[in-house]
């Protein structure tokens, strides 16, 4: 329960961030369409972040109105925390690598890394935490059959608060 509630209140603090990053980031009504394209990019990452986050919680899509799983109760157990936990560090390495790379408008991560706890992009979790290694690319790269332009791999903590190492972000291996 506590990871849980660790994890919601790392979501919705990235939630809440995002209107005061978006409005830092604002430029003049002239400015270029990149910088709006940026805006609506990272709006639809916390956007699909928060999504991602409230499917785990039945009662807090209700509370938001939301009619899925509607006569579904949360599940408490230890196995569900897992869950939360492993949706919480795939999302903070996703982040971290689109951050190094140039943003959403340049950077995308593959398709592994928006799965539940990183797909087969989490390569190994230990009581050191947790290493997610994965290739990346222009937005588009996968379905468009380009090749990757970055590989990645990004420890991050046990208790999927922080990035604690970039072990490697470069050309692909």
């Amino acid at each position: 329960m506590r990871r849980f509630l660790i994890s919601s209140a790392a979501v919705l603090a990235l939630c809440a961030a995002a209107p005061v990053a978006m409005a830092q980031a604002a430029a003049p009504a002239s400015a270029p369409a990149p910088a709006q394209s940026e805006d609506a990019r990272l709006n639809a990452f916390f956007d699909q972040a928060f999504q991602e986050r409230i499917a785990l919680s039945p009662q807090q899509m209700t509370g938001l109105g939301l009619k899925t799983d509607y006569d579904k109760l949360d599940d408490v157990s230890d196995a569900a925390a897992e869950r939360a936990l492993a949706l919480q560090e795939s999302q903070l390495a996703r982040m971290k690598a689109e951050a190094l790379n140039g943003g959403l408008t340049k950077y995308r991560t593959a398709a592994c890394m928006h799965q539940l706890g990183g797909g087969s992009c989490m390569v190994r979790a230990s009581s050191d935490g947790y290493r997610f290694q994965f290739l990346g690319g222009t937005p588009g790269w996968e379905t468009m059959n380009r090749k990757p332009t970055v590989e990645t791999q990004i420890m991050v903590s046990p208790d999927g608060t922080r990035v604690e190492n970039v072990i490697y972000n470069g050309a692909p291996r």
